[in-house]
C-alpha cells in the first residue's frame, strides 16, 4: 500500500512539472510572438515615415510649397527613431 501511493505521488509530480514546463514555454514563445508583431509594425511606420520624408525631399528639390509637411514629417521620422530604439532594448533584454 505504500509503495502506491509513494508512486502516484512521483507520478502527480512528475505531472505537475510537466504541466509548469510546457506553461512557462508558451509565455515566452507568447511573448517572443508579441516582440516580433510589435516589430513588424514599428518597421511598417518607418517606411511611412521614409515615404513622408521622401515626398517632402522630391517637393522641395522641384520647388513646390511644403506648408509645413518638412515639419512634420522630421517630427514623425524621430517619434519612429524613439520607437525603435525602445523596441531594440526590449529585444536585448529578452534575449
Amino acid at each position: 500500500m505504500e509503495y502506491t501511493s509513494i508512486l502516484s505521488t512521483v507520478i502527480s509530480s512528475a505531472g505537475a512539472l510537466g504541466v509548469a514546463y510546457i506553461g512557462v514555454h508558451q509565455r515566452k514563445e507568447r511573448q517572443s510572438n508579441e516582440l516580433r508583431n510589435e516589430g513588424a509594425l514599428i518597421q511598417m511606420e518607418m517606411s511611412q515615415a521614409s515615404l513622408k520624408l521622401g515626398q517632402v525631399t522630391a517637393k522641395a528639390v522641384t520647388n513646390q510649397k511644403t506648408n509645413g509637411d518638412v515639419e512634420e514629417a522630421m517630427d514623425w521620422a524621430k517619434k519612429v527613431e524613439i520607437k525603435y530604439n525602445e523596441y531594440l532594448r526590449r529585444i536585448s533584454q529578452a534575449v
